[in-house]
Parts: C-alpha cells; sequence; structure tokens
C-alpha cells in the first residue's frame, strides 16, 4: 500500500501539469445565443479610425461610458492578450474583463467579456465595423452568451451608451435584442 501512494501522486501531479500547460486558446467556450443582443449605430468617421479607438487605452476612458461611468481601461490588445474595464467611482465601481480572441483591424474584434452582469460567465462580444459610405461607418455589437433576460437588457442599455458616446450619428440608432428561442440547443465553438 505504501508504494501505491507515490506512484498514485506521481501520476495526479502529472496530469494536473499537463491540464494547467494546455494553451489558452484551445478551450472551448460553451456559446449558447438563448439570450444575445445587437445594437448598431452609424457613425460619422472611417472604419479605421473607429476600430482604432476599441484599442486605445486613452480613447477607451473618453466614449466608453456605459450608464455615464467613467472607464478606466487596461488592454493587451492581441490575440490572446486580456482587457479589464474599471467602471464607475472608487466607491461602486463594475468590473469587466475578457481575452481578446480575433483582431481583424479595421473589420472586426472579438472578446470574451465577463462581469456581475454575466454572473461572472465569459460571455462573447463582437464588435464588426462596416464603413457605409466614404465618411461613416456602421458599428454592430453582438454579445451571445448571456446568462438571463436580465442580463441581456442590462448589457443592451450599456453597448448602446457606449456607441452613442463614441462618436457623431449621422442617422438614428438601429438597436434589437433577440427574442428568447425555448429550445436553443447551446453549442461548442472550438474556433473561439
Amino acid at each position: 500500500m505504501d508504494r501505491l501512494l507515490p506512484r498514485f501522486l506521481e501520476r495526479s501531479t502529472s496530469l494536473a501539469r499537463r491540464l494547467c500547460r494546455q494553451p489558452q486558446q484551445h478551450r472551448k467556450i460553451l456559446v449558447t445565443d438563448e439570450y444575445s443582443l445587437t445594437v448598431r449605430r452609424e457613425i460619422g468617421a472611417p472604419a479605421e479610425e473607429l476600430f482604432d479607438a476599441w484599442l486605445d487605452p486613452q480613447s477607451l476612458a473618453l466614449w466608453f461610458k456605459p450608464d455615464g461611468h467613467a472607464t478606466r481601461a487596461e488592454i493587451d490588445p492581441r490575440v490572446g492578450g486580456t482587457l479589464r474595464f474599471v467602471m464607475g467611482s472608487d466607491e461602486s465601481s463594475c468590473i469587466a474583463s475578457g481575452t481578446y480572441r480575433e483582431i481583424d483591424r479595421p473589420h472586426r474584434l472579438v472578446f470574451t467579456w465577463s462581469s456581475p452582469d454575466t454572473r461572472f460567465r465569459d460571455s462573447l462580444v463582437t464588435v464588426t465595423f462596416r464603413p457605409s459610405s466614404s465618411s461613416t461607418t456602421i458599428v454592430e455589437i453582438h454579445q451571445v452568451g448571456l446568462p438571463d433576460a436580465e442580463s441581456r437588457a442590462s448589457h443592451f442599455a450599456g453597448w448602446s451608451d457606449v456607441l452613442r458616446e463614441l462618436g457623431p450619428s449621422p442617422s438614428h440608432e438601429v438597436g434589437r435584442q433577440t427574442s428568447v428561442r425555448e429550445s436553443t440547443p447551446a453549442t461548442e465553438d472550438p474556433d473561439v
């Protein structure tokens, strides 16, 4: 019996080392679109300028203001890099964090988003930048994997505020929340 314990512990330690070394980009995220949202806004600026504003901490501090709250951003803008947003005052701040999954300048950003409103579960945010004319861009934020309708409503309001602050709109804002589906199966997305 005494000889079995060291061999058992050695195998357990070896397994733990292999699991801890597994690269983060190979982990699968469970994604469901049961509670998702999409917010769009046409903004009077080129796609390149708007895209770059999402990856610059000083710029983010100027316009990333959900519900009017000041934001401090700490970002490592590269695939696999982290993002951390502290929104609000020191007394009552909300912290959101995530990891960049895709950075395709000036077309698309994909990152995970975890906050108290997601119940600290990773949701997936895709921001697309589509030129609509020589001087305007349609920016769309699509978020999937939210835990419930309350979280969806909260994020819809926050992302709407963010897009309003991002830049002037030559037209009206268009946003929609997707309806809850009764039998939406969860899917594993290995590319995320």
